[in-house]
């Protein structure tokens, strides 16, 4: 598998990140793994190769080479994520639910590092009740998430509950910029006049006081690690359904450079393998975010 852009993409990115490599000694380094592992005597690290959502220096083979002698323990219960009392499904239920539908075709699941259970409880996926963890809209999807959260929002007013989207553009949905946060008129998802934008900015925003602050779509790097009570993620066409019936990403509707190949880059198929793990990623993110709804 070509990993060639890889560090490449790390360089000409973050140059201050990387000045790790002028450091006496950590010239030959491939990787800042190498170096921590050469610095620290007891060395820890929390890893979800799921969660790679761009390019970074440590490719899926260089970590498991270099960790290889280490003791692997798994995460089995998900604190973040809690099912409705008195159903039969759980948390873990849903997270390999999710990990089956994204990644059933990418070879991924059968690797010892993603901990996928292919016995989990499908009925979270086939709950009908108001109170079931999950469920789906599609027509015209955008007024229903918004009118779905603002519902829960009335009855639970501590409830902290978005609407996040894929980075993806097309005929509804308009392309971020950073200026365009500074701008509260300048919105991005239409839809017969239901207009939104971007979340304003990525630090932090969870807790801006904009008007519309909680009428804003949060995008994946404006919510890894924040915990809500609700959410719907809507699902673009960043994704489709190839001819051969698999997930594939579609580079021409993404909205992110930051994690896509050049035009030549793309025309090696393993590149297009990675490029479509970063999009399956970045929604595998939304949708542990406590999802309910997406479309």
């Amino acid at each position: 598998m070509s990993h060639i852009s890889y560090h490449v993409n790390m360089v000409s990115n973050t140059p201050s990140f990387n000045a790790v490599y002028k450091i006496p000694g950590n010239e030959n380094c491939e990787s800042h793994l190498e170096i921590i592992k050469k610095l620290g005597t007891q060395v820890i690290l929390m890893y979800d190769v799921l969660q790679a959502i761009r390019p970074a220096n440590v490719t899926r083979e260089m970590f498991k080479d270099l960790t290889k002698n280490y003791e692997k323990r798994f995460l089995k219960t998900q604190f973040r994520i809690q099912a409705p009392k008195g159903k039969s499904y759980t948390s873990d239920d849903y997270v390999n639910g999710i990990k089956y539908l994204l990644y059933k075709d990418t070879g991924l699941l059968s690797s010892a590092l993603t901990n996928y259970d292919p016995l989990f409880n499908r009925d979270v996926f086939r709950d009908n009740d108001l109170d079931a963890y999950f469920g789906y809209v599609n027509g015209k999807p955008m007024r229903q998430l918004f009118d779905w959260i603002e519902d829960d929002r009335n009855f639970n007013p501590e409830h902290i509950n978005r609407v996040l989207s894929g980075m993806f553009c097309c005929d509804t949905v308009d392309i971020w910029a950073i200026a365009h946060g500074r701008d509260p008129s300048i919105t991005h998802f239409h839809e017969d006049g239901f207009d939104r934008r971007w979340n304003s900015t990525q630090e932090n925003w969870i807790n801006i006081k904009d008007d519309d602050a909680e009428d804003q779509i949060g995008s994946i790097f404006a919510v890894q690690g924040i915990d809500l009570n609700k959410v719907g993620v809507m699902i673009g066409p960043d994704i489709k359904v190839n001819d051969e019936g698999k997930l594939e990403a579609v580079p021409d509707t993404h909205n992110n450079t930051n994690n896509k190949f050049s035009i030549e880059e793309m025309e090696i198929p393993d590149n297009q393998y990675e490029f479509t793990l970063y999009i399956l990623n970045q929604y595998y993110v939304l949708l542990k975010e406590i999802s309910m709804v997406f479309v």
